[in-house]
């Protein structure tokens, strides 16, 4: 057990060093960075210091078992000059019960790779998300389907988004992590072999399972409801669908079926 720890600990000294990390300005008008991980990107809203995307450029077929269970958050060194990064790596819940640090990109879609895979617990990459609606519902199966879908439409382009909203209500973070507005809601595109499904979801334990039919969008209405938040944070994940949209794909119901558990992640 011992080995195992003091080999995570180099691992992740050696993640912290990769030169594959880098964070630069994506916009200077708003204020948007973006830091490229290799197997997946994140884009920061600086003024809130929270990501309002991720993204996993190219998933392949799922070949890896690896042990994933490590949540090891960390803040990301080079994210630090941009400014754009929460302030702390601590549990959500020690501020406010409820609220798990979750992952916009997931860090069991990379269980063939474990340094790909460790580098999704950046704090970059996550947000307070509402406990059941991440481990047990709708967002938690979203992640399932990613794991179906990867065997049959492979490769797969997988947005993680946030629509942080205007109530403040559950604006909890400020003080502890720097994060100025809790995501309302949490928005997942999975797109492949020329095929997308997208949904729409509260960030909250009502979201569950049974709810994800009714958080289903299309593209266009994807961008709609970005575009009526009136925020030009936005912007370049707007451009991002927009250029999806342009290639036309076929949108269907992806949902869990026979083989699903067949999965190796």
């Amino acid at each position: 057990m011992k080995g195992i720890f003091v080999g995570l600990v180099v691992l992740m000294q050696l993640i912290q060093n990769d030169q594959v990390f880098a964070c630069q300005m994506l916009s200077s008008t708003p204020k948007v960075a973006k830091c490229d991980y290799g197997a997946f990107q994140v884009w920061l809203s600086c003024r809130d210091r929270l990501a309002v995307l991720s993204l996993v450029p190219s998933l392949a077929v799922d070949t890896g078992s690896l042990n994933t269970s490590s949540r090891a958050y960390f803040l990301d060194e080079k994210a630090i000059p941009t400014g754009c990064q929460q302030t702390s790596n601590k549990k959500y819940a020690t501020e406010h019960k409820g609220y798990d640090v979750g992952h916009l990109s997931a860090i069991d879609h990379f269980d063939n790779d474990l340094h790909a895979a460790l580098k999704t617990n950046a704090m970059t990459n996550m947000v307070p998300q509402a406990s059941k609606f991440n481990q047990t519902g709708a967002w938690k199966m979203t992640e399932t389907l990613v794991e179906c879908y990867r065997e049959t439409h492979a490769p797969l382009m997988i947005l993680s988004g946030v629509i942080l909203g205007s109530s403040t209500d559950d604006d909890y973070f400020g003080a502890s992590h720097g994060i100025s507005r809790t995501p309302d809601y949490m928005w997942k595109l999975i797109l492949g072999n020329s095929r997308y499904d997208a949904w729409i979801m509260r960030n909250s334990d009502e979201s569950d399972v049974r709810s994800l039919d009714h958080s289903r969008r299309s593209i266009a209405q994807l961008i709609q409801t970005l575009e009526l938040q009136k925020e030009s944070i936005y912007e370049p994940v707007i451009d991002k669908l927009k250029e999806i949209e342009l290639s036309n794909p076929k949108r269907e119901k992806f949902s869990y079926h026979d083989k699903c558990h067949l999965r190796k992640g």
